[in-house]
């Protein structure tokens, strides 16, 4: 990836987020929203072009079940607990 690019993509990330992201809920949060959201984008352009392609639609579905699945763990104090001691190793 060229270099002027990967600058604004890490530009653009941190102009959407306020303080940055800091833990993993967030970065969970902040990744799934936003792979959501891109491909809600790529499924808009493709209804458009009244050619909706299988591989945008199960990733979507994907992302929101991990999203879904994920939210409970990433919140829950134990897992918290377990990612502290996993950092330490």
């Amino acid at each position: 990836m060229p270099k002027d690019v990967q600058g604004v993509l890490r530009h653009a990330r941190l102009a959407t987020t306020s303080d940055g992201v800091s833990g993993f809920a967030s970065a969970l949060y902040f990744g799934s929203y936003h792979h959501e959201a891109i491909l809600a984008v790529l499924l808009f352009f493709e209804w458009r072009r009244r050619r909706i392609r299988l591989p945008f639609v199960m990733a979507l579905a994907f992302f929101v079940a991990m999203h879904g699945f994920l939210t409970p763990i990433a919140d829950s104090p134990r897992f918290a607990e377990f990612a502290k001691w996993f950092a330490q190793i």
